[in-house]
């Protein structure tokens, strides 16, 4: 009798085990429901701040299934999401605070075990960092992330942050520090076609990025074709409508 018991108290336990083990699987190649869900209501710029608030409390939870950097890493992204609600609503002191953190937290990550995933999203982290901060953020952290994003790239060359970012300096940072806006736009246009995997928020964020870096080389037909097809993805987000109506005038 006892040792059926002991047998169950084994099958049982590693049946626990493998549940939180499916439940978690590694971040770098899944996000979780819960992230996904949020991170999709904060793009859409549609949700109210109440379904907003409750889906940011679910997806920062959700981190508590996982262990060292990837916890880290998770919570990180919880942060860069709940900056980018007040980035789109315009109120770029409040996104800086979360940026910050979320920057912080993320740089805790990579201290755990520094790896193309964290590395990739801290460079994502620190450029919309940058797009609301002052000149003094800019020149001290925006020069030095193509060399970040190449030790992303080093470590594991198929990760798909790691390319986007790196196509995204160049769409979006002018030469002398970046390659030159037609570069970015053609290596996103690549980036895009290639078989790596992509999220449709990557998809969305890679046609909305090649949009900009050819809307500023007066490229209008082609940027609006851009954003047009990001806008086939999240139909209502208020930055590439606004992008858009600009390039209509």
């Amino acid at each position: 009798m006892k040792k059926t018991l002991f047998v169950f108290f084994l099958v049982t336990s590693s049946l626990a085990v493998l549940q939180k083990g499916s439940a978690s699987s590694p971040l770098a190649e899944q996000f979780p429901p819960a992230y996904e869900a949020y991170s999709r209501a904060v793009y859409s710029t549609t949700a109210s701040q109440k379904e907003l608030d409750g889906l940011f409390e679910k997806a920062q939870n959700g981190a508590s299934d996982y262990d060292s950097w990837e916890k880290d890493a998770l919570l990180a992204l919880c942060y860069f999401m709940k900056g980018m609600e007040s980035y789109f609503t315009d109120d770029y002191k409040t996104a800086g605070s979360w940026f910050d953190q979320a920057q912080k937290t993320m740089e805790l990550s990579i201290e755990k075990n520094q790896n193309a995933f964290n590395t990739a999203y801290l460079t994502q982290i620190i450029m919309q960092n940058a797009a609301v901060k002052g000149f003094s953020f800019q020149i001290k952290y925006v020069p030095g992330l193509p060399k970040l994003i190449e030790k992303a790239l080093t470590l594991d060359p198929h990760c798909t942050q790691a390319l986007y970012m790196r196509n995204f300096y160049n769409c979006t940072v002018p030469i002398p520090y970046g390659k030159g806006y037609l570069v970015g736009a053609d290596s996103m246009a690549q980036l895009l076609a290639s078989e790596e995997k992509k999220s449709e928020i990557q998809k969305y964020l890679i046609l909305s990025a090649r949009g900009y870096a050819l809307s500023k080389k007066n490229k209008k037909a082609e940027a609006v074709e851009c954003y047009e097809q990001a806008l086939e993805i999240f139909p209502n987000n208020s930055e590439t409508l606004r992008a858009l109506a600009e390039l209509k005038k």
